[in-house]
């Protein structure tokens, strides 16, 4: 397998449904499905035990890094959920849904206190001030420890907790509460 970000596999995913949203030409969907299939073998949809962190549901940046729970995941919840809404694929609505909660797994505040404990390790001079901040990914340099190596220090808004944010609202706006409750809280 040659490496390959996930970057390009989610454009094309989402050039081929909104070419299928604007043909309804089957050809589109069954070809962005397979992109997306390739996408999502990405996704963390298991935990292991030298991740010290909750990495159910969220992605590394490509097939051969040592990154996880990146920010990117945020990014891939709607398309992911769009195609599970067509297709009728509960799975798909699952990995989205479980995504988007990763995207907010990583936050430095009391409803992660797991992720707290490691946080604080590496930064014993956050607290109740520093409650939202999320870091790009975990691992960046393919090394974790319980005792926080693997935290890391970058962040921007509009890459990690403003992009985990800004998706939680349009799945709002596009969907509805309910809708969002009915598929984060079962």
């Amino acid at each position: 397998m040659f490496k390959q970000c996930n970057f390009s596999m989610f454009w094309t995913a989402e050039a081929f449904l909104t070419a299928y949203l604007i043909t309804e030409d089957d050809y589109y969907i069954e070809f962005g499905k397979r992109v997306l299939d390739e996408l999502l073998m990405t996704q963390s949809i298991w935990q292991p035990d030298y991740i010290y962190v909750k990495a159910f549901g969220g992605f590394g940046v490509m097939n051969a890094d040592g990154e996880w729970n990146d920010a990117r995941a945020s990014l891939f919840t709607e398309t992911i959920l769009k195609y599970g809404l067509i297709l009728d694929k509960k799975e798909y609505i699952e990995r989205a849904f479980s995504a988007l909660c990763s995207s907010f797994s990583m936050m430095y505040c009391p409803e992660n206190s797991e992720n707290m404990k490691e946080w604080n390790n590496v930064y014993p001079f956050f607290n109740e001030k520093d409650y939202g901040f999320t870091m790009e990914n975990y691992g960046h340099d393919g090394k974790t420890s319980p005792e926080g190596i693997g935290i890391g220090e970058f962040t921007i808004d509009d890459w990690g907790n403003g992009a985990a944010s800004e998706n939680y609202n349009r799945l709002l706006d596009h969907y509805g509460e309910d809708f969002i409750h009915r598929h984060l809280y079962r």
